[in-house]
């Protein structure tokens, strides 16, 4: 079992489209067959992920990602110090305290008393939240901590602050489910993830995994339940543009620096000089697709799972 907490990072070997199929009086049948779903990756690609799967590979990688998040705080800090009048992104880790996993059944809404005639009839699944709930935070709606799911991580983090590491960056490497709908249920959630056999969700990477070959590589920004807020979208943001320029460094950035020699000694550009470049994909999570080899070897980056606008970070 994947156990992913928010800042992680995912990083693709199937992309999902778990809302492709039919709406049914009982229930929504996905379409799931050779014709419907979107294609494996090429071999480029599958040696790419092969090599991630290594214990050792992963941890060289989440090492130099560390050292570039770390860079990337740096430079927003200095930048936040020396113009304090325009805003900033604060790329700082939120802290284990802020990273809480409700259980699936416990919605985000008014609680009894609180004079909300909607969310005092929001007993099942089926029964709706007011709007204005959405808006407020988890403190403000006064959401019980006694029911959040335990994790031993966090539980050992939050005995002992000394041990928590900012800078500390993990990877999974799995499939993604992908779809146009922003998932604010727990519930929902947990059932399409058995069905799909996703361990993430994000909205975007189906379509460019349907033009080109890719990997998408995102980070949990929040649960994808009704307790989901902006709170991490900005650490989620970093982590993943931190591992995939780790990622970037060790495949792709030898292949450019080939490429390139050989481009320089063709009269004639027979061969092609490899070049990779960033820019908003757009959709409802940040990303920036990086373009590498000319063997194919792309890379959808951006904070993960159902919520945020573009991110644009520089390294520079």
């Amino acid at each position: 079992m994947t156990t992913i907490s928010l800042g992680d990072v995912i990083i693709s070997d199937i992309v999902v489209q778990y809302d492709l199929g039919r709406v049914l009086a009982d229930r929504f049948a996905r379409k799931d067959t050779a014709h419907d779903n979107l294609g494996r990756p090429n071999k480029t690609i599958r040696n790419i992920l092969a090599n991630l799967g290594g214990s050792r590979v992963q941890e060289q990688i989440e090492q130099r990602a560390g050292i570039f998040l770390k860079h990337l705080q740096g430079k927003a800090n200095t930048k936040a110090s020396r113009n304090r009048r325009r805003s900033h992104a604060n790329y700082q880790y939120p802290g284990a305290v802020n990273d809480r996993l409700f259980q699936p059944w416990y919605r985000h809404k008014h609680r009894s008393g609180s004079g909300c005639v909607i969310c005092e009839g929001c007993l099942s699944d089926e029964d709706p939240a007011c709007g204005e709930s959405l808006k407020l935070s988890c403190e403000e709606l006064g959401c019980d901590i006694s029911c959040l799911i335990p994790r031993e991580h966090i539980q050992s983090t939050l005995d002992d602050p000394d041990s928590e590491s900012p800078e500390s960056i993990y990877f999974h490497v799995g499939a993604i489910g992908s779809g146009d709908a922003v998932i604010r249920s727990g519930k929902r959630r947990d059932q399409i993830a058995a069905e799909a056999g996703v361990i993430a969700f994000e909205i975007e990477g189906a379509g460019v995994w349907d033009e080109l070959p890719c990997i998408v590589i995102k980070s949990a920004c929040d649960y994808a339940d009704s307790h989901k807020n902006k709170e991490w979208q900005n650490y989620a943001a970093a982590t993943a543009a931190s591992v995939a320029k780790a990622v970037i460094e060790r495949y792709i950035a030898p292949a450019m620096v080939t490429n390139s020699m050989q481009s320089s000694d063709s009269d004639l550009g027979g061969r092609q000089e490899t070049q990779w470049g960033g820019g908003g994909t757009g959709g409802g999570t940040g990303g920036t697709q990086f373009n590498g080899s000319i063997s194919g070897s792309n890379f959808v980056v951006g904070n993960h799972t159902s919520g945020g606008g573009t991110t644009s970070i520089s390294f520079a």
